[in-house]
């Protein structure tokens, strides 16, 4: 029996296929509600996560301190701490890998080689 082993991909690259995005172009919970942030200031990662929250961010809010931990409360309408994207309206790169190797295909001529594929296999085993 000679199943096919073609892996058909379809795939977005984050640096060809996507862009940043802002939080009110996703509709951001965090920019829509607000959102905390609670940073360990006893930690080299905490005090640098303070340092550029107080000094640097911009973003408007208050702070807490309770023991070592500072809670910041951010109020809505002003970006996240999160890096957003949304995708591009590009094609996905679409390919088609088996023990031949690899090969990039145009959309219809993927999708009519995946189908020749199906029908093939379903003939195989029946």
């Amino acid at each position: 029996m000679n199943i096919s082993n073609n892996i058909y991909k379809a795939s977005r690259p984050l640096p060809t296929h996507w862009r940043k995005a802002t939080c009110q172009e996703v509709d951001c919970e965090q920019y829509l509600l607000g959102w905390q942030t609670i940073v360990d200031i006893t930690t080299d990662l905490g005090k640098k996560q303070y340092n550029y929250i107080v000094n640097s961010s911009g973003r408007k809010g208050s702070g807490n301190q309770k023991g070592n931990l500072v809670t910041f409360t951010f109020t809505p309408e002003q970006n996240c701490f999160k890096e957003h994207k949304l995708p591009l309206e590009r094609n996905p790169i679409l390919t088609v890998q088996n023990d031949r190797g690899s090969m990039s295909m145009e959309p219809t001529q993927w999708k009519d080689h995946m189908n020749e594929s199906i029908y093939k296999y379903q003939r195989e085993v029946d």
